[in-house]
């Protein structure tokens, strides 16, 4: 409903003409928040493209009726084939397990990947770009005090204020963007 913040992302204010127009990328659509924002955008009767990394084992969560894209978020290629042709993007999708194989990997997705996505929506022309990203990012001082808790940022963390900060170059730039936490 009109309380629920995916409505103000998505459609605005009560009233107004809609946010976003035309067909919508979401990334992370498997995951809790993505599946919830695609179901609205479908509600809304907007073109949904995913991007999934297996469609053959594709998630329940991803509903019918969406164009899926196969790909991963490191993968330049895929990137810019996802974006062609959409008129907004909404930014779900990160590393943030507790213990990657590799720890860059937290920089190649949640920081390189974001890069790479707002360098092909620039050039596709995206009316909008919303990036979803996390409480992490925020400075350790910003953080309540806990015995025993490191002021120290974690990679996961240090990786979602890297993609922070070149959304908001994106937006300085005259781009309509938005961050999310």
């Amino acid at each position: 409903g009109p309380g629920h913040p995916v409505h103000g992302i998505i459609m605005g204010q009560k009233g107004r003409r809609p946010i976003m127009n035309g067909k919508v990328l979401v990334t992370g659509a498997t995951g809790f928040i993505g599946g919830g924002v695609d179901a609205r955008l479908l509600a809304e009767g907007r073109p949904v493209r995913v991007l999934v990394r297996d469609p053959a084992g594709r998630d329940r969560r991803i509903r019918h009726g969406v164009e899926v894209a196969k790909g991963a978020l490191e993968d330049d290629a895929t990137l810019e084939k996802a974006i062609a042709g959409c008129r907004a993007v909404i930014n779900l999708g990160a590393l943030a397990r507790a213990c990657p194989r590799d720890p860059e990997d937290y920089f190649r997705i949640n920081a390189r990947a974001v890069e790479v996505m707002l360098r092909y929506a620039a050039r596709e022309g995206v009316e909008r770009f919303v990036h979803v990203s996390s409480v992490a990012a925020l400075a350790p001082e910003r953080y309540a005090e806990y015995p025993g808790i490191s002021k120290r940022p974690s990679r996961y963390g240090l990786s979602k204020t890297a993609s922070e900060l070149l959304v908001r170059s994106y937006a300085r730039a005259g781009r309509n963007a938005v961050i999310v936490r």
